[in-house]
Order: C-alpha cells, then structure tokens, then sequence
C-alpha cells in the first residue's frame, strides 16, 4: 500500500494509466467505503451498493488509460457512481413494470380492468404508429427500449438536440391522437403510460 501524501492526485492518476496495480489498490481503498455508503443510501440495497462499487472501480480500472484526463478523481469516481446508481434503479424499475405485465394479479386487476388496459395500449400504439418515422423512431428508442437521450442520438445518427425536439414532438403528437380517442379521464391514463 502507498504511504498517505506521497504522491499528488496527479501522479496517481499518471500511475494508474500506466497500469500500476498498487496505486489502484490505494484508490479503491481510499474511495471504496464512501462510494459505498452512498450507493446504499440512495439504492436502500447492500447487495446493490456492492455491485455498484464493484462496477466504478471495475470501469476505472478499464479505463485507466484515460486516467490522466481527470481533474478531480473523488467527484469522478462520484460521477461514475451516480450514474451506476440512476441506471441500476431504472433498470430495477423496468423489471417491476415487466413483473406486473407479467403477473398482473400483483396489482389485484379484474378482468374488466385488464380489458380497459389492453384498449389504452391499442389506442397507444395507434397513436405510436401514426408518428413521422424520426419521432416515432425516437420515441421507441427512448421510451420504450429505455435508451438515454444521448443513446439515442447516436442510434439514430442525429444530435441530441435533434432527439429532445423529435421525442418533444411526439409526445405531443400522442396526446393529441389520444385526446381525440377517448374522454378525459381516458386519457389521463394513457398519457400516464406514456410518460
């Protein structure tokens, strides 16, 4: 292990690109327990913080090449942890929405209930069809496949200003349509699914 205030931050990170297996050693251990904290503060999971620790130091360790380019490691580190934590609870999101897709009874649907869903996802898809093929290309890529924005420009090949405006569009466009489709009330829930 390194002794405390040997190195600058600098050199360290100089180090680390060059490979040096003790120097990352010394950061892991340096930032490992307050990423740690962090992650299961706002993920409410040890199992998760774990594996969000694992992944920073992991990706940093992939990555080190580019070491040398950071300015201040612990908000990097930070950086990285965060968007580790948004991307892992999205994602435990995601498999909540699928598990009651898959096992509607969780939410103690009737019938009735299930028929109504089903008629807001044809009006939805309607809706999703009758989009210019860019917008509707986006909204897919965004809202349905769960791609972020910046994601999704490269996807389609076109700057994120352009995928804000054309996932703005459509959403407007889909409101719209679904105004049209039902009452009111009606539409509140559709619009809520869309978003």
């Amino acid at each position: 292990m390194l002794p405390e205030n040997t190195f600058t931050e600098r050199e360290l990170l100089q180090m680390l690109a060059g490979g040096e297996e003790t120097v990352f050693s010394y950061i892991f251990e340096r930032y490992r327990d307050p990423i740690y904290s962090t992650a299961l503060h706002l993920s409410g999971s040890a199992l998760l913080a774990e594996e969000i620790v694992q992944d920073v130091f992991l990706d940093l360790w992939l990555q080190r090449r580019n070491a040398p380019a950071i300015t201040y490691l612990a908000a990097y580190l930070n950086r990285m942890a965060g968007n580790k934590i948004y991307d892992a609870l999205k994602q435990r999101q995601r498999q909540r929405d699928l598990q009651q897709t898959i096992d509607p009874e969780t939410e103690h649907h009737t019938p009735a209930i299930l028929l109504e869903n089903k008629d807001y996802d044809a009006i939805l898809a309607r809706a999703i069809a009758r989009l210019p093929e860019k917008q509707r290309l986006t909204y897919q890529l965004i809202k349905q496949q769960g791609l972020s924005r910046k994601a999704a420009a490269l996807e389609l090949g076109v700057s994120p200003e352009t995928v804000k405006y054309n996932l703005e569009q459509s959403l407007r466009s889909i409101r719209a349509y679904c105004l049209t489709q039902v009452n009111v009330s009606l539409t509140i829930l559709i619009v809520l699914k869309v978003l």
